[in-house]
């Protein structure tokens, strides 16, 4: 694919107390699960890509799950030409049967605070009716009071995703808050496309309105191929993808996880904006952007892919390259010790370094 660059806005370098906080706190963490009536999957319903909500397993990793493959801790480091800085830790906890159980957040940043991330279950399910997520005041650590947002998740008979719905801490225009409900469906269309919408009330007592609709497309061997992302507006019909994807060989471990599964990054609260760890508002504003990268979905790390912009005729308009240039860990074969992120539209020497941990 060729290479798509955007031109560097002057005065456009990213601050690490000012702008890398928001984008690692708008991380969104998992598909938002809900309460209501859904239709089962029957017989005849297509089935949904391998990798959606499932744990896959591959030649490369055909050992029993053991604890040397669950991921213990993630050290996020934010580093540029001049200085190099632990801006978060992500540490999990698991339960006897090795489901996540706690995801432990630690901000390093300019307002320093500690997250829990609590995830509830249903008997012996494998998967999780209930997150319980933090979420501080306006999203600025130490602004004032902290919040729970609850998400819960509604499954098939056959243990795959359907909706989901979340009641979150949201500002009203003006700046009040209000406990606002976000609600996600699941289409399955084929083995290899499923359509994911989501709906939101924007006031008290507003009806819930589709914001979003987003169009997923997997390859045979469940590696997303592509996503497009539509935002229903009248001013503007641009629409963004992720797209270009090449694969290295490397186990992603956050996507072997129970939790696992979906193209969101699953940690904080949920984002409107959200896509891989990476905000979709580059896409939308064309401005330079923070090359942040937490992935639940992949089964492989990848080493390329596009976040582009393009308007109602598919043309393209702009958009960003992402590079990942990743580490084996000597203690297993496939699995990274450290994954670096670079985007084309970064200031030239910013990137973001991953370290795992098990």
């Amino acid at each position: 694919m060729k290479k798509l660059l955007t031109t560097i806005p002057a005065g456009q370098k990213p601050r690490l107390n000012t702008t890398i906080k928001p984008v690692l706190r708008h991380l969104l963490f998992f598909a938002i699960l809900a309460a209501g009536s859904l239709h089962s999957c029957s017989k005849n319903d297509p089935l949904p890509p391998a990798n959606t909500d499932t744990l896959p397993v591959t030649p490369v990793d055909s050992l029993p799950r053991d604890t040397v493959t669950l991921i213990r801790k993630l050290q996020v480091i934010y580093a540029t030409t001049s200085f190099t800085d632990t801006t978060t830790v992500f540490s999990f906890y698991y339960d006897p049967q090795k489901r996540v159980k706690e995801i432990g957040i630690r901000d390093l940043g300019a307002y320093p605070d500690s997250n829990t991330l609590r995830f509830i279950y249903t008997g012996n399910q494998s998967k999780p009716s209930l997150i319980i997520s933090p979420k501080n005041q306006a999203g600025n650590p130490g602004a004032g009071a902290s919040y729970n947002d609850s998400t819960f998740f509604v499954y098939s008979p056959q243990g795959i995703i359907q909706k989901d719905s979340t009641i979150q801490t949201a500002s009203q225009l003006g700046g009040t808050l209000f406990r606002q409900t976000l609600v996600r469906e699941y289409q399955y269309l084929s083995n290899t496309v499923l359509t994911i919408r989501m709906s939101r009330n924007t006031a008290p007592g507003n009806p819930l309105t589709p914001f979003r609709l987003d169009t997923v497309r997997y390859r045979a061997d469940s590696s997303l191929e592509a996503l497009k992302v539509v935002y229903p507006n009248p001013i503007s019909s641009r629409f963004a993808r992720l797209e270009g994807f090449g694969y290295s060989s490397l186990i992603n471990p956050l996507s072997k996880l129970n939790i696992g599964g979906l193209h969101y990054s699953w940690l904080f609260v949920p984002n409107d904006l959200e896509i891989l760890g990476n905000t979709n508002y580059k896409t939308i504003s064309n401005t330079n952007i923070l090359p942040t990268y937490i992935d639940f979905a992949s089964p492989r790390i990848p080493v390329i892919f596009f976040n582009s912009a393009y308007n109602s005729l598919g043309d393209f308009l702009y958009g960003d390259e992402f590079d990942l240039v990743s580490t084996e860990w000597p203690g297993r074969s496939k699995y990274p010790q450290t994954v670096q992120v670079v985007g084309s539209s970064s200031y030239p020497g910013d990137r973001f370094i991953y370290n795992y941990f098990y």
